[in-house]
């Protein structure tokens, strides 16, 4: 008995890895542990593996760094010109920006530090 191989539309194959073909709603069609298959699409939980932005579970989450993670907060890390991967920095502000793989913040968007802003003629004022 192959623990690897499960039946995916009606034939015997590989577990899908992340943006994999699923049976609708069948996660143990995927790798990645504790995987969700909302529309025949594997999708990933958070701390699991991704390439993809749209391979998370969760609406909250992002792919950083190969995991689904957070969305981050301004001074975080994220991937590299991603701003999907930064969470909306205020109700204001339509979203932050990623430059040198950190989120920074754009003008009226929060922050905690002068170097989360992402114009330089910015500084992080309360």
């Amino acid at each position: 008995f192959n623990t690897t191989n499960v039946c995916v539309k009606n034939a015997c194959a590989a577990k899908s890895p992340p943006g994999g073909v699923c049976n609708l709603n069948d996660g143990g069609d995927c790798i990645v542990p504790s995987s969700t298959c909302p529309a025949g699409i594997c999708l990933s939980p958070t701390g699991g593996d991704c390439s993809a932005n749209d391979q998370c579970s969760s609406s909250s989450d992002s792919c950083i760094g190969l995991k689904c993670e957070a969305k981050a907060d301004a001074g975080e890390n994220c991937d590299t010109n991603d701003a999907s991967d930064c969470a909306v920095p205020s109700s204001t502000c339509p979203s932050g920006v990623c430059l040198s793989g950190v989120c920074l913040s754009p003008t009226g968007g929060d922050c905690s530090a002068n170097n989360q802003c992402a114009s330089s003629s910015d500084s992080c004022i309360e």
